[in-house]
């Protein structure tokens, strides 16, 4: 087992990866489970000079989508987790909440929970 920000991924195709082993993240007593599949950061090409698809902001990313799609916490949540984690990266402040407003404003067109 992983410990935040520690995740192992491995690719699975073009551009969505597996978590490999559990990881904890002490902090929100959250663990995400080996076999996770995730896309890291989602953003589209045209935004990819401002909110990268890799990069420092990917563990953010892997755990705010793990926590959403398992319906851990309310959306809200959700993304103030998703806030604090690209805070605690090396991403410069105005792009972590640049990030944080798109996961906002976009977030509910990616119905892509797993129960």
């Amino acid at each position: 087992m992983t410990i935040y920000p520690e995740i192992l991924l491995k690719k699975v195709e073009k551009l969505n990866w597996q978590v490999i082993e559990d990881c904890l993240l002490i902090e929100y007593n959250v663990l995400i489970r080996k076999g996770f599949k995730t896309d890291l950061v989602s953003s589209t090409r045209l935004f990819w000079f401002v909110v990268p698809p890799h990069g420092n902001a990917c563990n953010a990313a892997i755990v705010h989508d793990y926590i959403w799609r398992k319906s851990l916490f309310s959306r809200n949540y959700c993304d103030k987790i998703f806030l604090e984690l690209l805070r605690l990266s090396d991403i410069p402040g105005w792009q972590s909440y640049l990030m944080w407003i798109v996961v906002r404003a976009f977030g509910w067109m990616k119905n892509n929970k797993e129960k």
